[in-house]
């Protein structure tokens, strides 16, 4: 799949980590170190890492990936689409690969079709997300309401 336009990760400090939609040398050397840190169990629970075949040399790589819960179900959801690496390697074993979090798990990953897709979608955190601009000014308004407590003490109880 050949990305088309500007990639969005070049502007700010992910251009260290990625360029012309790929990673570059030490973006590969973070993945693998969080690859290893996120298998051994050291960072936050929410994060897994995903063991797959290459589908070129054939040894294992890691993926660092943030499983979705929707109706009791655990999904993988990739970010860059359908052409990002850990998703063509699954496609080229079959959907055999292993989930590590401190400990190993056998996983055959399924791929669910577009139509299927849009609920799962919906609870993906969008986590660089940029807050938009009401959310700034909400927090902005009520960062002025705790500060002015004394003059608005009626307002600023439902807001603390």
């Amino acid at each position: 799949m050949a990305a088309t336009g500007k990639d969005p990760a070049e502007s700010g400090p992910l251009r260290f980590y990625y360029r012309n939609w790929r990673p570059t040398l030490y973006g590969r050397f973070w993945t693998r170190i969080w690859a290893w840190a996120t298998s051994l169990g050291l960072l936050p629970d929410i994060v897994v890492t995903l063991l797959v075949k290459e589908r070129k040399s054939g040894r294992l790589v890691g993926h660092v990936l943030v499983p979705v819960v929707h109706e009791g179900r655990r999904y993988l959801v990739s970010m860059l689409g359908s052409g990002s690496n850990w998703v063509l390697d699954q496609r080229a074993t079959g959907g055999a690969a292993f989930l590590k979090r401190g400990r190993t798990e056998s996983v055959m990953l399924v791929e669910i079709p577009p139509e299927r897709r849009a609920p799962i979608l919906s609870v993906v955190p969008n986590c660089h997300e940029r807050p938009s601009a009401p959310a700034r000014r909400r927090r902005r308004v009520l960062a002025r309401v705790r500060r002015d407590r004394r003059r608005l003490p009626g307002v600023s109880d439902r807001f603390a």
